[in-house]
């Protein structure tokens, strides 16, 4: 699916540079797993509610999976999911489509204040960490293309992303493009004042000139 692969596009991107701030969002990620396995819930028409609690009652999770229409049992995440700590606090938010697409998510640190936030279009893909302040540190711009294959069937695909860093006081650091995982095209640095004090131009993740 196109959203699971813009996802993965994303996540490569940032394995590069930002490894550390990756890990929550794995540990995330196989919590949801287990949070889909180990609870019974009532079954409705078409979803299931899924209510898991910590042991002192308080929920540490809490979403929808729509229903095999066969089978009855859990077919995929749709709605909206949210993950808490163990005092309570939203440390997560996921929304999904109703096939099951992930489309918009957050993330909170254990005070309950925004660290990341992604919205998922069809091809596109955008994701912002912030600073303590709320205002933004980096922000990437997603865009997968694909190709149209042998007999319409789809092609090779070709990932396209823009990586913009921030300083604190809202001036941008850096701006640098990325073809498919690879440094292409300009990448531009400034000081805190706005000044630029650096401009390259990278082809294939090799720098070809310097730009004066």
């Amino acid at each position: 699916m196109i959203f699971n692969r813009l996802y993965l596009a994303i996540i490569n991107f940032k394995t590069k540079t930002l490894k550390t701030k990756n890990i929550y969002g794995i540990l995330i990620g196989i919590l949801i797993i287990f949070c889909g396995c180990n609870d019974k819930q009532k079954i409705y028409k078409d979803t299931q509610k899924v209510i898991i609690k910590y042991n002192n009652g308080k929920v540490f999770c809490e979403g929808m999976y729509s229903l095999n229409k066969k089978n009855g049992l859990p077919l995929k995440k749709v709605g909206v999911w949210k993950f808490y700590n163990a005092n309570d606090t939203l440390v997560s938010f996921q929304q999904y489509d109703n096939s099951g697409e992930l489309i918009n998510y957050r993330k909170y640190n254990i005070d309950g204040v925004l660290q990341r936030s992604a919205v998922y279009t069809k091809n596109t893909g955008t994701e912002f960490y912030y600073f303590e302040d709320g205002k933004t540190e980096i922000e990437w711009i997603v865009r997968i293309e694909t190709a149209e294959g042998d007999e319409g069937q789809d092609g090779e695909s070709t990932t396209y992303g823009t990586l913009k860093e921030y300083y604190r006081n809202g001036q941008m650091a850096q701006q640098s493009s990325y073809i498919d995982d690879e440094l292409n095209g300009a990448k531009n640095v400034w000081d805190e004042k706005g000044n630029l004090v650096l401009s390259v131009e990278y082809k294939d993740g090799f720098i070809i000139t310097n730009k004066e």
